[in-house]
């Protein structure tokens, strides 16, 4: 077991890479994601402290995250002086304060932050992605439009608080602007001249949301099956005959029983 001893000194992070689809289909739920590591400083961190991500999508969107969205990557043999592995996954929590706070510190007409906090103060959280320990971290988005057509684009912002109060400490952006919660995003400036310590506007995503088509999928093949267990199909879904008897079937594939089968 290695134990990590605390330095004081905090270590700097930067937003490496997000990753978005182009296009989705109307309402059609996408992930996106955003990953940080350390900005190449020669100072190190490993204290214990809240790791806080956020996106902005256009207003009517809905944000969520899946379990274990908050990755934590890591050599396998780096533990912390718990005995738990520093290559972890953490889970995260809607903070409707922190979405305030970013909100007002970036404003942008028609769009709105969804911000994110880790259930629990995480060792070697944002601020402490450093080469000898955590090499990076991914947090991992849920993110369903409303339906209307267009092109959009989608911002990011990574930041930490070390107080074990957690965010909730500040009551405002002008409380909170020269703190962490600002450290790492997609765009280059917050309101009041506040700008990120490491902004990175080129790794902003775009994305097209098509019109529904429309078009209902077809009914399965396996469905049909069960509802003529005696059927016969062919893999483009058409229906043969009832009955079992593959006499007459040329040599192919087909769904026989609800099974796929040879007929030779």
């Amino acid at each position: 077991m290695l134990l990590f001893v605390g330095i004081v000194v905090a270590s700097c992070y930067k937003i490496i890479c997000t990753y978005a689809p182009t296009e989705v289909e109307g309402t059609e739920t996408f992930e996106a994601r955003l990953v940080v590591t350390d900005d190449g400083s020669s100072t190190q961190n490993f204290t214990t402290d809240w790791s806080v991500a956020a996106v902005r999508v256009p207003e009517g969107w809905t944000v969520a995250v899946p379990t274990g969205c908050h990755q934590q990557y890591a050599e396998e043999w780096v533990y912390y002086s718990d005995g738990s592995k520093v290559a972890s996954k953490q889970n995260m929590k809607y903070s409707s304060h922190m979405s305030d706070i970013y909100n007002v510190g970036a404003p942008l007409k028609g769009y709105k932050w969804w911000a994110f906090v880790t259930n629990r103060m995480v060792p070697k959280h944002m601020a402490s992605c450093w080469r000898n320990g955590c090499d990076s971290i991914s947090i991992t988005f849920l993110i369903t439009p409303n339906g209307v057509p267009g092109t959009y684009k989608i911002d990011f912002i990574a930041g930490d608080e070390e107080d074990e109060q957690g965010v909730t400490k500040y009551a405002s952006y002008s409380e909170a602007k020269g703190t962490r919660l600002f450290h790492a995003s997609t765009i280059s400036s917050f309101s009041e001249g506040k700008k990120p310590d490491n902004a990175a506007p080129g790794l902003s995503r775009t994305i097209v949301v098509k019109e529904s088509s429309g078009i209902q999928p077809p009914v399965g093949i396996e469905d049909l099956s069960r509802r003529n267990p005696d059927a016969i199909f062919d893999l483009d879904g058409r229906l043969l005959r009832i009955g079992t008897s593959t006499d007459g079937l040329p040599t192919g594939i087909y769904i026989i029983n609800g099974e796929k089968r040879t007929v030779r």
